[in-house]
């Protein structure tokens, strides 16, 4: 997966969230209000969105 790369986030650690929370368009974008994206969509957009470890577990509890 070269896209979790580009993530500070290991891929192990943002698929145990996905699989724990039901990370939806409006929960995963709540503090930005840019993108609206979907988690399939998630991986096709992570080139241009930076995601840091802090922001990506708050923005889905």
């Amino acid at each position: 997966m070269l896209w979790m790369r580009e993530l500070p986030l290991l891929s192990r650690d943002i698929w145990m969230l996905s699989r724990e929370f039901p990370v939806t368009s409006r929960d995963f974008w709540m503090p930005s209000r840019e993108i609206t994206v979907t988690s399939r969509d998630f991986w096709m957009l992570s080139r241009e969105i930076t995601v840091t470890s802090r922001e990506f577990p708050l923005s889905i509890l």
